[in-house]
Order: C-alpha cells, then sequence, then structure tokens
C-alpha cells in the first residue's frame, strides 16, 4: 500500500509538473529557442556521457533531477540535404524503437528541420524521444529532446511549441 501511494503522489507531480518556458539562445547564440525556465544548462566540460566514449553535447539542458533533457551536437560539416538523417535514424534509433510516432521533415520560420519522434529503450529505462536536426550557415546540428515514459504526456507537447519556436540568429 505503501508503494502504491508513493507511486500515485510521483505520478501527480509529474502531471501537474510546470514548463514555463522563455526564449533562450543556444549553442552561442546560433539558434533562439524556448527552453523550459528551470532547466539547467550543464557546461559541456562538466557534462558525464551516459556510455563511455560517447560524444558530450554542444549544448545540453536538462530538469534538476535529470530525467528531461535537451542536448545538442554540432556535426563536423553542414549537410546539403537533411535526406540522409532518416535514413541515420532508422537505423541508428527507430530500428530499437518500441513506437514510432514520426519520422519525417517540417518547416518551422523557414529552418527545415527533420524530426523523429519516438519510443524507444535508453540506459535500461523506456524513454519518449524527439530528435531533430536542421543546418546552421557552416555545420548541421542534431538534438535530442528526451523524458521517461511516465513523463511523454506532459513533455511530447512542449517539445512541440520548443520545435515550433526555433529560430536561426546567423
Amino acid at each position: 500500500m505503501k508503494t502504491l501511494f508513493i507511486f500515485l503522489v510521483g505520478a501527480l507531480l509529474i502531471a501537474t509538473q510546470d514548463f514555463k518556458q522563455e526564449q533562450k539562445d543556444v549553442l552561442n547564440g546560433q539558434i533562439n529557442m524556448l527552453i523550459p525556465a528551470d532547466f539547467i544548462n550543464i557546461p559541456q566540460e562538466e557534462y558525464q556521457p551516459a556510455y563511455k566514449g560517447d560524444p558530450k553535447p554542444n549544448d545540453y539542458y536538462c530538469n534538476s533531477d535529470t530525467t528531461i533533457e535537451i542536448g545538442f551536437l554540432k556535426m563536423p560539416k553542414k549537410s546539403e540535404d537533411l535526406k540522409w538523417c532518416k535514413d541515420f535514424v532508422q537505423m541508428a534509433f527507430l530500428m530499437r524503437a518500441t513506437k514510432t510516432r514520426f519520422n519525417d521533415s517540417i518547416t518551422v520560420n523557414d529552418v527545415n528541420i527533420y524530426v523523429a519522434e519516438f519510443e524507444s529503450t535508453f540506459k535500461g529505462k523506456e524513454t519518449y524521444n524527439k530528435m531533430f536536426f536542421l543546418n546552421l550557415e557552416n555545420e548541421t546540428v542534431f538534438a535530442n529532446m528526451n523524458c521517461t515514459l511516465e513523463q511523454k504526456d506532459q513533455w511530447s507537447p512542449v517539445t512541440k511549441q520548443i520545435l515550433n519556436s526555433i529560430s536561426i540568429n546567423e
């Protein structure tokens, strides 16, 4: 009974979690977008990868217990066409996904963005992920917004707002 009570209280806290957002410049001012106001920005030199050898994101934001994350990784060069992203994501992520919700390109504020939205297992936990790729002047950016599967219903609408707020500052 005590376990059920703790679970219900935890579920209630997740369900009522507020995601007040504010416009922020990310990636050293290259992109402007909404980020939850209470998210912590962890500098690249302090970030600890989940697996040894994984790259450290160029910019990283998370909630206080790191169950909800937004990470940005700059690719070595700009891709002239984002069509390769679909094949890459299919091979690297969607083949192991338990549920794929979206896998296509969108345009936001005149920015072409490839988006994949899916559920999978990461670090032994069921997760909800929304990945996206976009081109800057000289590089391609890969970003991932994720949370635990229990937080999906609250986090998914926020990821949509975040995506729809993206603008390039170059």
